[in-house]
């Protein structure tokens, strides 16, 4: 069987609530096994742009770092510890 490829959660839920741990508990429902990263969920509020900026400085340092000879426990992931993009949209019914 295969290792898990990692999943990674960027949200703009913050840190106030448990909103950001519900969604990782459905994720971990799904996908059982998969490394689960938290980048951040400290995006504002519907800010595509900060979120894609977290994502892509995030994506380029996972790439050095899986590239470096010390880096044994990254270098399994095989490049960026941050996967293709995947958008998955938890609806919150307090919006």
């Amino acid at each position: 069987m295969a290792t898990p490829r990692p999943i990674t959660f960027l949200s703009d839920y913050g840190y106030e609530d448990e909103f950001a741990g519900v969604c990782r508990a459905v994720i971990s429902q799904i996908a059982p096994g998969a490394p689960l990263i938290d980048l951040t969920h400290g995006v504002a509020r519907q800010d595509v742009r900060q979120g894609a900026v977290a994502l892509a400085n995030a994506s380029a340092s996972t790439r050095t770092a899986s590239s470096s000879p010390r880096s044994s426990n990254n270098a399994k992931f095989h490049g960026s510890l941050i996967p293709a993009p995947l958008s998955l949209r938890c609806t919150n019914s307090r919006d």
